[in-house]
């Protein structure tokens, strides 16, 4: 499922639904009625659930006691709602559709995972796909056992466009290994990323220490399918500013999917 620019979604059937799901089961009801089928939203968006009946009361999972509540986390979640004395209550499953990233290039292409820890990073690239920005752009820097580099080009007096940079987000646990994705910068004091320009790590096999770049270079995901074409692209020919020959050429689009069919697609477990 491809999926663009959506922020909020609102249901309302005749009862609505809740989020971040307790454990417990709602007490026995006299009747029941329906949300209607389990749902799922993306990531980063919210579903309002709203209930409105003259003289009820009402209990969510959550513990709110309104007649609508807004949601952003999957869950199991269960309204009561008493009537005049008579309790009515149904239970909804809530799932979360995980934005990744569908790397589609001139030599194969690539599924990327964005890791939800570096959410400025995540956010800011998301942001620039949505916009179109990498629709057709190129990898214009190859160093094969090094990196693979594409978005805006390398200037020889950095970046004068400071509208795209962002905070480092580094981690002890995201490091330059194989297929990680990491954001370019210029040599600027903060250790900023430019938002237009990213990097994928080759199979480092080679004579480079990449492990000296930890904590200096953010790292905001990882290619969790077509490694074979991040090496395949590492070994193009190159002139002696490290540029293709022959034009790498890519286009990235957003791709949603579960947890659960994330892991069976691509063997990848969200464990963040």
């Amino acid at each position: 499922m491809i999926l663009r620019g959506m922020k909020s979604l609102i249901l309302t059937p005749t009862l609505l639904f809740a989020l971040l799901a307790s454990c417990q089961e709602p007490e026995a009801a006299d009747q029941s009625f329906s949300f209607g089928a389990d749902t799922t939203i993306i990531d980063g968006t919210t579903l309002t659930l709203s209930n409105r009946h003259d003289d009820a009361t009402y209990l969510w999972s959550t513990g709110e006691t309104t007649p609508s509540i807004t949601i952003d986390t999957a869950g199991t979640y269960w309204l009561l709602m008493t009537v005049d004395g008579d309790k009515y209550s149904d239970t909804i499953n809530v799932d979360i559709a995980w934005r990744t990233v569908k790397l589609e290039s001139s030599l194969g292409d690539m599924q990327l995972w964005l890791h939800l820890k570096t959410p400025l990073h995540r956010d800011a690239f998301l942001n620039l796909i949505e916009e179109g920005y990498f629709d057709n752009h190129t990898f214009n820097r190859v160093i094969n056992h090094f990196v693979i580099q594409g978005g805006c080009p390398d200037l020889p007096g950095g970046f004068t466009d400071t509208s795209l940079f962002i905070e480092p987000e580094f981690h002890d646990d995201l490091k330059h290994v194989f297929g990680a994705v990491g954001g370019g910068r210029d040599d600027n004091p903060g250790k900023k990323t430019n938002a237009c320009q990213f990097y994928i790590v080759d199979d480092p096999k080679g004579p480079y220490n990449l492990s000296k770049l930890d904590g200096d270079y953010t790292i905001f995901g990882q290619v969790i399918k077509g490694l074979s074409v991040v090496d395949l692209i590492s070994r193009v020919n190159t002139d002696k500013d490290d540029a293709p020959i022959e034009e790498v050429i890519f286009a990235l689009s957003i791709e949603t999917y579960t947890a659960q069919e994330i892991q069976k697609l691509f063997g990848y477990n969200i464990s963040e």
